[in-house]
């Protein structure tokens, strides 16, 4: 969560597992975001499955810069705000 964020880290997990989360109450609402937005509500029995898409996409790259540049320019500029 929040891998641009500077104090937590994320995690590397393989493609091919599936990760699953339930809620630990007391709580009084849990709200599922992905990509900053709110995609569900989330109930106490609820078990939330994430795993790899059978879907592919293909990006197009609309400046020089590779992935990886982008997000070192990013975590860059996030330290400077500290």
């Amino acid at each position: 969560m929040c891998a641009h964020a500077l104090y937590t880290r994320p995690l590397l997990i393989p493609m091919d597992r599936v990760i699953e989360l339930n809620a630990i109450p007391p709580y009084e609402e849990l709200l599922l975001s992905a990509d900053g937005e709110i995609v569900a509500s989330i109930a106490e029995n609820d078990t939330v499955r994430i795993a790899k898409s059978p879907d592919k996409v293909t990006f197009i790259r609309l400046n020089g810069r590779s992935y990886y540049e982008t997000w070192q320019e990013k975590l860059i500029r996030n330290t400077e705000m500290l």
